[in-house]
Order: structure tokens, then C-alpha cells, then sequence
């Protein structure tokens, strides 16, 4: 496998007001088996043991709460639809979306209402893995960065698992109080 890309670090937490913990990843493309690139997110854990959540001194350490935009749903909606499309499940929803052209489906996407330091939380059906749970973050360039990998499965012990693994009452509750979205797949893409 070939990978390629740059490090990138993400904020997940404090435990005092002047130390942050920041989580480092490795953004890039990864050559498949089948000989085409695919965008990926790999985390630190995924890397080697030799690149563990690290904490960094900060003075100005505050979490921020604000509400998500109508820009920052409509990028994460863009990020989910290249994601399937970058691992090639398009044609995988045929069951779980509404058709509304000849192959071409919206499925339902649940999204927090709230982004906590630019990271949020998004609940959605990823066939043929099935209805997932993952954190994003929005990067300062709108770009927005979803946890963890396809390429993992999304099991229990997986930071983005399937809501199957999780608390039903727990999802119920955040598909009814978080702002629902939906998203478009189409067979063969334009």
C-alpha cells in the first residue's frame, strides 16, 4: 500500500485551563489494492504507538461552543457524499435512501447543533457499513475532517462506530434534537 499526505494535528480536550491535548493524524491519499488513490484520514493510533496524544502548553486554552451554520452542514454533507464516493459506495444505498431520480437517492444525516472548538458530531448511514457515529472538525478553511477510517470498519472499539455498538435511547435522542440534513448519491456521479 502507498501512502502520501502531511501530518495534521487536532485539538480533543484539556485537562487544566494552560494544556490542550492535540491528537496527530496523517492526511492524504492511499493507493488500493485495485490501483486507484483514496482520500484517508489515518489516526495516530492506526500510525504506531510512536505517535501518542500529546499535550502542549497553551495560555489562551478556553472551549468555545457555537452553534453550526448552514455552511459548516453543507460541508459536512460534502464530506460524507466524497467520502462515499471516494471509497466507491455509491451504489450501495439503493436500500436505505429515497430514490428521487433513476439512481440517484437522498439519505437523512443528524447533525450537532453545536461545534465545540470547531468539532462536532454526525450520525448517518455509510453502506455497506451501516448507520455510523463519527466526530468532525472543521479546519479554519471550511474544510471539514471526519474521524477515523472506512478502511477500519467502524467497529466497537473504533472512535467512529456503528450506532449499533452504541446506547439506542442515547441515538434516539440526538436524531430528534440534532439539526437533520440530508445528502445525495447518485450511481454515476457528473
Amino acid at each position: 500500500m502507498d501512502v502520501s499526505g502531511h501530518f495534521i494535528t487536532r485539538r480533543v480536550g484539556a485537562t487544566s485551563a494552560r494544556e490542550l491535548l492535540f491528537e496527530f493524524a496523517f492526511l492524504g491519499t492511499k493507493r488500493g489494492a485495485d490501483g486507484e488513490d483514496r482520500r484517508c484520514l489515518i489516526r495516530d493510533s492506526d500510525l504506531c504507538p510512536l505517535f501518542p496524544v500529546t499535550a502542549v502548553q497553551d495560555g489562551n486554552a478556553a472551549n468555545t461552543r457555537t452553534p453550526t451554520t448552514a455552511a459548516d452542514r453543507a460541508a459536512v454533507v460534502q464530506a460524507i457524499e466524497d467520502e462515499i464516493y471516494d471509497w466507491g459506495c455509491q451504489k450501495h444505498v439503493e436500500f436505505v435512501g429515497k430514490e428521487v431520480r433513476h439512481e440517484t437517492y437522498e439519505l437523512r444525516v443528524y447533525i450537532s447543533p453545536n461545534l465545540e472548538d470547531g468539532q462536532g458530531e454526525v450520525i448517518y448511514k455509510f453502506m455497506p457499513f451501516g448507520e455510523i457515529h463519527r466526530l468532525f472538525w472543521i479546519g479554519k478553511s471550511g474544510l471539514v475532517y471526519l474521524e477515523d477510517t472506512p478502511a477500519q470498519g467502524f467497529g466497537p472499539e473504533r472512535p467512529a462506530p456503528k450506532t449499533v455498538f452504541m446506547d439506542d435511547d442515547e441515538i434516539w435522542k440526538d436524531k430528534r434534537d440534532w439539526v437533520k440534513a440530508t445528502f445525495v448519491i447518485q450511481y454515476h456521479p457528473e
